[in-house]
C-alpha cells in the first residue's frame, strides 16, 4: 500500500495504550497484540509501534478488518504516502491503495504469482520509502507466506575483508527493467516517473546507526557501479545476495494481519 496525498479522515476516539509486542524472531518481527488500526493513535502509542518497528523490523497487526480509508489513514499517521507508478486495475479504486492479486477479471486465480524473487519496495526511487503496509484481504486454504530478510544482519556475517569490497558500491535500481523481467514493458509515463537510480550497495541505517546492506533488489538492479575507487580484486553483490539470502538472515509470516 503506497501513496501520496492527504485524504480525509473521519474524527474518531484514541486507541488505548493496553497493547503489547511480542518478538517472533530472533532474526526479524513481532506482533503487536491489542490495538484496533481503526482507531487513531495517540502520540505514546505511535512512538511505540514506530519504535517496535525500527528494533524488530517487521510487524505483524493480526485480526485487522480494515476499509481503504481507514489503512490510508493508519499508515498516514508514521508519513506522507507515496503513490505507486503502476495504476490499478479497475476504475474509481482508491489512489493511494495498490492492489496486488493473481486473480483475474473473472475472480479466478490466474496460476501465476508475482513477486517471488527478493527486492525493496521503490528501490527505483530517489529516497526509497520507509516502508510498506501490507493488508491481506483473501488468502489460499495453505501457502501464501513473505518471507524478509534481515539486511543489518548479512552484512554483520561479512568478513572484515568482505566488507571494505563493499565500500564504494553502487547499484542501479530502474523500474523499466523491472517490468520487463516480470513480462512486460513499461510504458513512457511509468519510465519518466520512475528514471533509473543509483544507491549505496551498503548505507548506515539510523536509530540506532548500524550498517546494512541496502536495497539488493534481483527484479531492479541492473548494474553495479563504482561510487570510490576499488581495491585490488574487487567481487560485488553476488555474495551479498547469497548472505542476505541465507537462513541466518531470514524470517518468514503468514500474510494474516
Amino acid at each position: 500500500m503506497e501513496g501520496s496525498s492527504v485524504s480525509p479522515v473521519v474524527e474518531r476516539q484514541p486507541a488505548a495504550q493496553n497493547f503489547e509486542i511480542r518478538p517472533l524472531s530472533d532474526v526479524a518481527g513481532a506482533e503487536v497484540v491489542g490495538l484496533d488500526l481503526r482507531r487513531p493513535l495517540d502520540a505514546a502509542a505511535r512512538q511505540a509501534v514506530y519504535g517496535a518497528f525500527v528494533r524488530h523490523h517487521v510487524l505483524a497487526f493480526r485480526g485487522q478488518d480494515l476499509s481503504k480509508d481507514e489503512q490510508v489513514a493508519f499508515t498516514e499517521q508514521f508519513g506522507t504516502l507515496e503513490r505507486h507508478v503502476a495504476r490499478n486495475r479497475g476504475v474509481g479504486d482508491h489512489p493511494l491503495v495498490h492492489i496486488v492479486s493473481n486473480l483475474n477479471a473473472e475472480g479466478e486465480p490466474s496460476g501465476k504469482i508475482a513477486s517471488q524473487k527478493w527486492h525493496t519496495d521503490k528501490s527505483f526511487r530517489e529516497l526509497p520509502s520507509l516502508a510498506t503496509i501490507l493488508h491481506a484481504r483473501i488468502m489460499p486454504p495453505q501457502g501464501g507466506d513473505t518471507c524478509f530478510a534481515n539486511m543489518i544482519l548479512a552484512y554483520e556475517a561479512l568478513s572484515d575483508a568482505e566488507k571494505a569490497e563493499l565500500d564504494g558500491v553502487g547499484v542501479i535500481h530502474s523500474w523499466e527493467l523491472s517490468c520487463l523481467k516480470a513480462g512486460r514493458a513499461a510504458p513512457p509515463d511509468e519510465i519518466a516517473d520512475a528514471p533509473p537510480m543509483t544507491h549505496p550497495l551498503v548505507r548506515t541505517s539510523p536509530n540506532p546507526a548500524r550498517r546494512a546492506c541496502s536495497w539488493v533488489s534481483t527484479p531492479r538492479t541492473s548494474t553495479i557501479v563504482r561510487l570510490r575507487p576499488a581495491a585490488p580484486g574487487s567481487r560485488s553483490s553476488k555474495r551479498m545476495r547469497r548472505r542476505s539470502a541465507s537462513s541466518t538472515a531470514i524470517t518468514g509470516s503468514r500474510a494474516t494481519c
